[in-house]
């Protein structure tokens, strides 16, 4: 996989939400509690700007398991790692 590829790519994804947010603040939060409910499994990590100037790097991956948990179907909602 190509990094900069990676990064461009959720670059452009984050953009378009950002867009998307400020057209319709109540619709785009709907839509993530909506769809947010499952297991993601995280394999990589941009970090900050600042983070990335620091370490010279844009993304991080972890050859390992790490995943997060989310169910928006519940009151209270519930986050696990």
């Amino acid at each position: 996989e190509n990094p900069d590829a990676v990064l461009s790519a959720l670059e452009s994804l984050e953009k378009n939400c950002k867009s998307k947010f400020k057209q319709d603040p109540s619709a785009f939060s709907r839509d993530i509690m909506d769809n947010i409910s499952g297991e993601w499994r995280l394999v990589f990590t941009t970090g900050t700007k600042e983070r990335q100037k620091k370490s010279g790097g844009r993304v991080n991956y972890f050859p390992l398991k790490a995943i997060q948990k989310f169910d928006a179907t519940v009151e209270p909602k519930i986050i696990e790692n």
